[in-house]
């Protein structure tokens, strides 16, 4: 299972003001990985956005810098394993956290909490 984040993006005014906006992103990537137990992420990276995912994500590089239609930079294939989850990140960033509950309001199927087994509600 891959988990693909690379599509959310940030305004560049609205990351100046508020600088830390990517890494509230990353977030719900991060709460899917779990979820769905994610054995890799993928990310798609420009240049100037390498040492952020190999900083905060332990990602590496899959392949060449490589141009694409409809992109007008080069961009890199990254890739962080998900499967054994590094303590570390949450140690540095704790806002990446989620419990179950807040992961299945966020992707489960509506219409079907009371039939969750991982949910023992007396």
């Amino acid at each position: 299972i891959l988990i693909d984040p690379s599509r959310f993006v940030t305004d560049l005014e609205c990351s100046t003001l508020y600088p830390e906006l990517p890494l509230v992103m990353m977030k719900l990537p991060i709460m899917a990985a779990e979820f769905f137990k994610a054995d890799h992420g993928v990310f798609t990276v420009r240049a100037e956005h390498v040492r952020f995912y190999k900083r905060v994500f332990r990602s590496k590089p899959m392949s060449e810098f490589r141009k694409f239609p409809y992109v007008d930079f080069e961009v890199v294939l990254m890739r962080t394993d998900t499967d054994n989850p590094d303590e570390n990140i949450f140690r540095r960033y704790p806002f990446f956290r989620s419990n179950y509950i807040e992961q299945r309001a966020l992707f489960k199927k509506p219409g079907s909490m009371w039939k969750d087994p991982k949910l023992h509600l007396v």
